[in-house]
């Protein structure tokens, strides 16, 4: 079985690391998996090619509005004569939707959505003419995949399609983000940071929606009385450059903040953490971070966005509220916790993501569907 999958592009993101967890662990099949990066590889581009997956890049800045782009991708597409095209978010799924309706209308059609919508009106402009795109071909697809079940929710009472909706959540590599305290004493050394410290991490671009501002506030708020605090921020743009993020840490506490920038090593960073903290405030469907980290043993504090709330179970603290308050308690609550409860919180979390979550539950759960949609089609 053929597959292509067309996505936007290849940077580090939690749609990029899905896919590369699926197309790791389908590694071995007979299905031959091809990726359409709209824009360039990206960081797992190189990863993908390793693994035996053909990457192809486009380099295109607006694929939309461009004719080279849909005559080469033609040709593309008529070349593989693929059995299943798999949009990967919303400009993915335009792309795959031209590509079958189109170019090889041989082909089943999923389309892959991994955002929640809780207020579009808090998208950009574009982001919103491209959800109500979305919107409007919805009826076209043979199945829309989401990632949580609060963004099928949210879709439906938008007025998407939800004949051929389903959920198939995030998945994990468990032996990957595992615990070592081996790790975690390496990196703490590395960063200057006391092996008796109380660390927490905060893994995620810079971008509005994530809410650093917020978590800097709370967690300055925290270091007025809980002076062994440290905290771990990474992500694209997360660094010493970012003058709006070193304009809210005070002088004085600038130690206790480490901004490490975009990392290729956030599974060991991970290690390192007695608390992960999610403070978005919107978009969020399923946070990979979330299931990264209590597949490492991490306690997670999360706003309530996406299905945080379900995925995070018993095993951590949801904000009660996406404001400063909301979130410095939680975050209280998370490092008040004793030691003892919260390894033992940890553990759970591990097995938590163990039995639901784990990266062979979820390519599964996507092969079931290409065999089912093929034998569908082959009717």
């Amino acid at each position: 079985m053929k597959i292509v999958h067309i996505i936007s592009g290849l940077p580090i993101g939690g749609a990029e690391r899905a896919l590369f967890n699926l197309l790791l662990q389908d590694a071995d099949t007979s299905n031959k998996h091809i990726v359409i990066s709209l824009s360039n590889q990206g960081f797992f581009g190189q990863k993908m090619t390793n693994i035996g997956v053909t990457v192809i890049s486009l380099g295109i800045k607006n694929p939309m509005l461009s004719i080279f782009f849909l005559m080469k991708l033609y040709r593309l597409i008529n070349s593989i004569k693929p059995h299943i095209v798999h949009g990967w978010m919303y400009q993915g799924n335009l792309v795959a939707w031209i590509s079958r309706i189109f170019f090889y209308r041989k082909s089943a059609l999923i389309w892959g959505i991994r955002h929640s919508l809780s207020d579009i009106y808090k998208e950009t402009l574009r982001m919103r003419l491209t959800i109500k795109a979305n919107k409007a071909l919805s009826y076209y697809p043979d199945a829309i995949v989401y990632n949580s079940r609060t963004s099928k929710e949210q879709h439906n009472r938008y007025g998407f399609c939800h004949n051929n909706s389903l959920v198939i959540a995030n998945g994990f590599d468990t032996k990957f983000f595992s615990p070592s305290a081996t790790v975690s004493k390496s990196i703490r050394q590395q960063l200057g940071i006391p092996l008796n410290s109380l660390v927490c991490g905060h893994f995620a671009r810079f971008h509005p929606m994530k809410n650093h501002k917020g978590f800097i506030l709370a967690a300055i708020e925290l270091l007025s009385t809980h002076k062994n605090l440290h905290f771990l921020l990474a992500g694209s743009d997360v660094d010493s450059n970012n003058t709006e993020l070193n304009q809210l840490i005070p002088k004085k506490l600038k130690g206790s903040f480490h901004l490490l920038g975009a990392r290729d090593n956030i599974s060991e960073l991970m290690k390192a953490l007695d608390v992960l903290c999610v403070s978005s405030q919107w978009g969020e469907a399923f946070p990979n971070v979330i299931g990264e980290a209590m597949s490492t043993g991490v306690v997670c504090v999360s706003t309530n966005v996406g299905d945080s709330r379900y995925i995070v179970g018993n095993t951590g603290v949801i904000a009660l509220s996406n404001d400063k308050s909301g979130l410095l308690v939680a975050l209280k609550n998370a490092i008040c916790i004793p030691k003892e409860k919260r390894e033992i919180l940890g553990k759970n979390a591990r097995e938590r993501v163990i039995n639901l979550y784990s990266i062979e539950l979820m390519a599964d759960r996507f092969v079931d569907l290409y065999d089912r949609l093929v034998s569908n089609k082959g009717k």
